[in-house]
Formats: C-alpha cells, structure tokens, sequence
C-alpha cells in the first residue's frame, strides 16, 4: 500500500498560522499515529519550495497536504486548515491506497492465475 504523509506548513511569526498550529496539534493528540511532517516556512524554505515545484500545488501558509505516495490527494490552507478537515482528508487518502492495493493485487492475481 503506498505510504501516506502529511505535510504542515506553518509560520511562526503569523496570527492565522497560530491558529492553524491549534488545529494540527488537535488532530495529532486525536490521531497520535499518523504521519505530520511539520516544516516552518522560514527555516524550512527549501523544502517548502521544492514541495510546490514537484507537486504543482501553490505554496502558501498555513497549509497542510496529504500525500499518498508521491501525490498529493488533498490539500488546504489559511482557514480551511481544521483538525476535522485534515481527519476527514486521511481517512479519505487512507480508502483510497487501500482500494489501488486491493486492485492492484487482484490484478496480479489475474496475470499469475
């Protein structure tokens, strides 16, 4: 099954950011397994860029996306960046890897059978 990331980008120095900040600490000690990557927009600057020249998703802050492999399958930022919206967007990322393993299983079933 494809691996499956979150990625927070946060500006310490920004009110909305603050609040974005609350909401990502309430989905982790809601969701303590899953996987944020945490990445401050200033000290984090390179990876913040290269994330937006491979992905094609405009960088911003705060914003969080949700990978599965190497793409992105939801993404949010400013105000829209909610414990509920990302829970929601993992759930959604984590039926959908789920659903590619099972078909591709099936299909390899099918071409060694």
């Amino acid at each position: 099954m494809p691996d499956i990331r979150i990625v927070f980008k946060h500006s310490p120095t920004c009110d909305l950011s603050a609040r974005a900040l609350v909401e990502m600490d309430r989905f982790r000690a809601e969701h303590p397994g899953a996987p944020v990557e945490q990445l401050d927009v200033f000290a984090d600057r390179p990876a913040c860029l290269a994330i937006e020249a491979e992905t094609g998703v405009r960088h911003e802050s705060p914003q969080v996306l949700v990978f599965v492999g190497s793409q992105v399958a939801w993404h949010a930022s400013h105000r829209r960046v909610t414990a509920q919206a990302v829970a929601e967007a993992l759930a959604a990322a984590r039926a959908a890897a789920l659903a590619a393993a099972r078909a591709a299983a099936r299909a390899g079933a099918a071409t060694t059978g």
